[in-house]
């Protein structure tokens, strides 16, 4: 089983959202405010903590995560808010 969404950094969280929405690290850094070499370092653990071979897995994680409407605890995914709803993802 993959670990969730949920145990990455509210950082790499921001970096994976960017990243499921098919963007460079060159457009995720800009869009971030941070450096490219931070977005690769970030990239990398996100990948290391998923379990996933690529970035397209971790894109795929977040997709489904996001389908599934799994929740942080202020009710927000990836700071979109969306509707409240039973989560299956142990909440």
């Amino acid at each position: 089983m993959q670990p969730a969404v949920e145990t990455l950094s509210a950082r790499e969280q921001d970096v994976l959202e960017n990243l499921a929405a098919d963007r460079t690290d060159r457009e995720i850094a800009a869009r971030l405010g941070i450096r490219e070499r931070t977005v690769r370092a970030h990239v990398s653990r996100i990948i290391l903590k998923l379990g996933v071979a690529s970035r397209v897995g971790a894109a795929v994680v977040f997709t489904e995560w996001k389908i599934r409407g799994c929740l942080d605890a202020a009710g927000k995914s990836m700071g979109v808010e969306i509707m409240q709803m039973k989560s299956p993802c142990g909440h």
